[in-house]
């Protein structure tokens, strides 16, 4: 059994049954009441750790940290400026407005010359009228009329050239009828010709058909006396003769009928052509006319448009700005601009570029802040707002080598009209603050420690 043995401060063996000197009671209690003094300190020091360690975790893992994602700006109009041009450009005559004005919608601007147009315009219509004429002076050849109904416009026109284009066309009617008719009249003669020959050689036919019938009796009869002997052989042999003489002529009065029948069939097979040839000619001019009329019709339609927009009006309401041209005479060419309007009361909004790392935290009508770095910001606090457009696609600025992704904010009126002393301009300066989802403090301090600790391990 292993005994402890207590040594004074001289090395000597204390017995501890033997009775102690004094001074050893007072050193004992001084140690008693040392310790007893550090005890409270200590419990105390550490009870302070302990809780202020426990609230700092309580308070990391509840407490809700707002965070926001920044992106730099400036203001601009809900529509922006519209620049003012003309499609098919021409001459300026005379400049309605002023740099700086104040114009309404559909105000004019400025008018354009009109002279080459309008000219253009009656040629057109000269055009017109003319296919006009022409197109029922060919229906009316088509229908086989004796005269032209041409429409009502072309009869009431007080011009004289729509007189003169309708007097052409009677008169090419008139001419057009004479010599188609004198075509049909000559091969309706020859038809005729040719069936007065067929018949006039059907009546020699049968004229020598009939003498033949009798000529054969006496050719009969001569034979039968003959053979008795009491006719000559002279007398049969001139009967005979006259028989073939006969039958020959009829032969031939027969081919030169069939001759006939033939040129008779060539002449109706000739008046059909020409009558075909006719009204085929006359279809196809009726459809390059009526082709013809309605490319003119367009034209003129497209003239029409350009004159009624020789006056040039503004698009919407607003300032003129960056007048291009201001000078009588001036060319304007087809689409190039001739002055801006530029709103000044549309709803405004702050376009920014906002980071791509960013761009998850951005959502349409999630909340924002709009903080106008032109006013001091010790006096004006950020103003409440919405996101109303976040960009397709990044955009990718080469110069900064950067790409970034355009958003827009829309400006709470009422919460702008807590300010009576801000106005908003085109182009001044803001930034958006877009709020992102709250996080705890334990979050913002482990995030960055788990994103290292994944990208190392996806790195191994």
């Amino acid at each position: 059994m292993n005994r402890v043995i207590n040594l004074d401060e001289r090395g000597d063996v204390i017995n501890p049954d033997a009775p102690q000197p004094v001074w050893h009671q007072v050193l004992a209690e001084e140690r008693a009441a040392s310790k007893q003094s550090l005890r409270k300190p200590m419990i105390a020091g550490a009870l302070v750790i302990i809780i202020g360690f426990g609230g700092f975790l309580l308070w990391g893992f509840n407490a809700q940290l707002d965070s926001a994602a920044v992106a730099s700006g400036s203001v601009i109009v809900d529509s922006r400026k519209k620049t003012v041009n003309h499609l098919e450009g021409g001459i300026l005559k005379k400049l309605l407005v002023d740099e700086g004005e104040r114009v309404r919608k559909g105000q004019p601007l400025a008018l354009l010359d009109g002279t080459r147009t309008q000219s253009e315009l009656e040629q057109l219509r000269g055009e017109k009228y003319g296919l006009q004429a022409k197109l029922a002076r060919l229906r009316a050849e088509q229908n086989g009329d004796k005269t032209v109904a041409f429409p009502e416009n072309l009869l009431s026109s007080k011009e004289t050239y729509v007189s003169d284009i309708l007097s052409d066309e009677k008169r090419l009617f008139d001419k057009r009828n004479e010599v188609y008719t004198a075509k049909r009249d000559a091969q309706e003669k020859q038809i005729k010709q040719f069936s007065a020959e067929a018949e006039a050689l059907d009546s020699q036919i049968q004229a020598r058909g009939h003498q033949q019938k009798l000529v054969k009796e006496q050719l009969d009869g001569v034979r039968e006396l003959a053979s008795k002997g009491y006719a000559t052989r002279t007398q049969l042999v001139e009967i005979e003769n006259n028989w073939s003489d006969l039958v020959g002529d009829a032969g031939e009065f027969k081919a030169q009928r069939a001759a006939a029948e033939q040129q008779k069939a060539g002449a109706e097979i000739e008046l059909a052509s020409i009558e075909m040839e006719w009204q085929s000619d006359i279809a196809k001019s009726i459809q390059e006319t009526q082709l013809a009329l309605n490319d003119v019709n367009q034209r003129i339609t497209a003239k029409d448009d350009v004159l009624k927009r020789l006056e040039i009006r503004s698009p919407q309401e607003g300032i003129v700005s960056n007048i291009q041209i201001r000078t009588p005479g001036g060319v304007i060419s087809p689409a190039q601009p001739i002055m801006d309007v530029i709103p000044d009361e549309e709803p405004l909004e702050i376009e920014a570029m906002i980071n791509r790392r960013d761009i998850d935290a951005v959502n349409m009508g999630a909340d924002a802040q709009v903080r106008l770095t032109a006013y001091n910001q010790r006096r004006l606090s950020p103003i409440k707002a919405k996101i109303s457009y976040i960009d397709a696609d990044q955009t990718v600025d080469e110069k900064r080598d950067s790409s970034y992704y355009v958003v827009r904010a829309k400006i709470d009126p009422d919460e702008l009209a807590k300010h009576p002393d801000i106005k908003l301009r085109a182009g001044m300066p803001a930034d958006i603050l877009v709020l992102n989802k709250p996080r705890t403090a334990i979050d913002y301090l482990l995030d960055p420690i788990a994103e290292s600790m994944d990208r190392a391990f996806r790195e191994d």
